[in-house]
């Protein structure tokens, strides 16, 4: 690649069908300055999306957790977490799972990284939401203070969402090298 006044031009092998005859040519594809790089934070806020992953993820975690509590209050009589939306769905399946999912279907569907490592990081920040909410609510306290919890939460967010990125982009590198 080279850089014009236009932004980058890469010029790439590729076949060229004329009539019943192939033979090997060049593909020149121009690409502004203009046209951000998926990887920047301004491409997705460019084109309009993404933004709203990582929010809806957040808002799915604070509202499993409140139908846990309200379905574990109408069947307890006081306000009490639902053990079986407390131990199969928040932990692990939204806690831990959910990130690299989410960061692959971001990646595959044009996100940006900066999106993807936003998934990521939402269990870390959302933690403390959850326990701000059991204080309120008198659900009672953990054994492990709430800033562990977060930093691990966030942490195992974040690897998984590198990886889940890491997978999308292999897949679509392999797609567009072997298969396009």
């Amino acid at each position: 690649m080279r850089l014009s006044e236009r932004g980058y031009r890469e010029i790439s092998p590729s076949w060229v069908i004329d009539g019943s005859e192939m033979h090997f040519g060049e593909r020149i594809v121009e690409l502004s300055m203009s046209d951000a790089a998926p990887w920047t934070p301004s491409y997705s806020i460019r084109q309009g999306r993404g933004w709203y992953i990582p929010v809806a993820f957040a808002g799915l975690i604070v509202a499993t957790y409140l139908l846990g509590v309200v379905l574990g209050t109408l069947s307890h009589g006081e306000p009490t977490l639902l053990p079986v939306v407390f131990e199969p769905i928040l932990f692990p399946i939204l806690f831990v799972v959910m990130p690299p999912v989410l960061a692959v279907v971001n990646m595959l569907r044009g996100g940006s990284v900066p999106i993807s490592l936003a998934i990521g990081l939402v269990p870390g920040l959302i933690f403390p939401v959850l326990g701000l909410i059991a204080m309120l609510l008198g659900l009672g306290n953990g054994d492990t203070p709430a800033w562990a919890l977060s930093l691990v939460f966030g942490a195992i967010g974040l690897l998984g969402a590198l990886a889940g990125t890491g997978v999308a982009v292999a897949s679509i590198y392999a797609y567009r090298t072997w298969i396009e």
